[in-house]
Parts: structure tokens; sequence; C-alpha cells
């Protein structure tokens, strides 16, 4: 036996958001944050985004690793909550890591300025003087709270 079934509505909207998620978390798996505070000046912070790339020439997989640091001007540009990407303390460097982390992870503006508060409460302000997380992990979060959001409205 057999059902077909047409999903409208909210129903609709939900799923579609939890498709793109899937297809993000795939390519997410692929990029790690890491925090670094310098222990002779606390200070002093590095945010590195490693992105492990992997190509195929001629047959042979080559594995490419892109580092840089997280810029926080295109988070700054959604909403600028500080100059400084900081944590371990509720505030405003916090914030705009949180908010960083998540539009860096998931691309899109609106998850990230409706979620990037009660990521920093779960995740930013909680971490150490070094910390690491991977982008999928930030998406499935993300994920996982719009969908149960979207279902308590």
């Amino acid at each position: 036996m057999s059902m077909n079934f047409v999903v409208t509505g909210k129903a609709r909207d939900v799923f579609e958001r939890l498709d793109k998620m899937e297809e993000l978390l795939r390519a997410g798996d692929s990029i790690v944050y890491e925090g670094i505070r310098n222990p002779h000046n606390e200070t002093e912070t590095y945010i590195i985004r490693t992105e492990y790339l992997t190509e195929v020439i001629n047959g042979t997989p080559a594995r490419h690793v892109k580092v840089r640091e997280l810029d926080p001007a295109p988070s700054r540009q959604l909403r600028d909550h500080s100059t400084d990407f900081e944590w371990g303390y509720p505030g405003s460097g916090p914030a705009q890591l949180a908010l960083a982390l998540i539009f860096d992870a998931t691309g899109d503006r609106e998850l990230s300025l409706w979620y990037h508060q009660p990521f920093k409460e779960a995740f930013v302000q909680r971490w150490g003087n070094s910390w690491q997380i991977r982008a999928s992990e930030i998406i499935r979060w993300v994920s996982l709270k719009d969908h149960y959001d979207k279902i308590a409205e």
C-alpha cells in the first residue's frame, strides 16, 4: 500500500529548509572553525577557518587545505555588535562571533540573525581559551532549532 500526499503551506516551508540544510551539511563537514587565545596576551584572539577540499586530478584524489582568519566584516553588515570576536562570556564580542559562524556556515542572513543569540548562549559564551567546531555541527544545530521552532508555531 503506497500513500501519496502533497505538502503545502508551513510544512512545505519546513521541508524546503530541511532540504537546504541537508545540502549544506554535506559541504559543511569539510570546514572547521577554531578559536585560539594567546596565552601571553588574553586580548589577542584568532578565529581560524580551515576548509579541507578533495579534488580528483587525472584519476588521483588530491587533498587541499585552505586556511584563513574568519573576517568579521560580512557579519557586521548584518548586525554590528562588536568590531572584534570574543568568546567565553555573554557579551557583544561573542554575539558577533556567533553571528559570523552561523552566517559563514549557512550563508543564510535570516537564520543567522534569528539564531545567533541562542547559539551564543548555548555555545560561544561557554567556550574556554581554545575551541573547535565544524560547520556541519553549526548547520545541524541551526537546522534542529529552526525545525522545532517551526513546529511550535
